[in-house]
């Protein structure tokens, strides 16, 4: 399956204006990575996704505020929530997703571009927030698995815990540039465990 079909059978959802902002994410991830940031235009992105330029500044005002909602998008559909049972595990392989999201050299660039943006366009710190509540909002529900299952605490913060964990994997990633390998995952799986009292099972 290629990167294009790949994208595709991920972006789907139905109903007509669903499709539309599927095909214009599509195209506009596809430019990013072929082009980069600044070779990305928008009448390019609607010309591909069969689109009037028009339609998408309907949605997204500028270039900067499509460009952060399509690659926060795709980063959301790359990592899913595990479900092992064990929240070591879960948490384990969460932080490994996160990981090889972030070891993509043309992903891991536009989520600099992106991050760098959010400081001064208001439209990209928004959809930057959006991404983020989501992000860890979705991954409480391990947290969550655990408490239900005893092995955190009842009335633990679901989303101070997520953070806590990946916190230190987009540290490396997007600012210091250290290794992420298996022992620093372990390292930071063990220290989210002891930090929050975790009983593992």
């Amino acid at each position: 399956m290629t990167h294009r079909e790949e994208i595709q059978r991920r972006s789907r959802p139905g109903g007509r204006s669903a499709r539309v902002v599927a095909a214009v994410r599509e195209a506009t991830l596809e430019l990013l990575l072929e082009q980069g940031y600044d070779g990305f235009e928008i009448p390019e992105a609607a010309r591909n996704a069969g689109v009037h330029s028009s339609t998408i500044y309907r949605r997204w005002p500028t270039k900067q505020e499509l460009v952060a909602d399509t690659v926060l998008n795709h980063m959301e559909q790359q990592i899913p929530m595990p479900d092992t049972g064990s929240l070591a595990r879960d948490l384990e392989q969460l932080l490994r997703e996160v990981a090889a999201v972030l070891a993509q050299p043309p992903l891991l660039a536009l989520l600099r571009v992106q991050v760098a943006l959010a400081d001064s366009t208001v439209g990209v710190r928004e959809a930057s927030q959006r991404f983020w509540d989501t992000r860890f909002g979705r991954s409480a529900v391990i947290a969550e698995r655990a408490i239900a299952r005893g092995e955190l605490l009842p009335g633990t913060d679901a989303k101070e815990f997520n953070e806590f964990a990946v916190a230190p994997i987009y540290l490396r990633a997007l600012v210091t540039g250290r290794t992420i390998d298996d022992a620093f995952i372990h390292t930071c799986v063990r220290r989210t465990l002891r930090a929050f009292d975790a009983t593992p099972s």
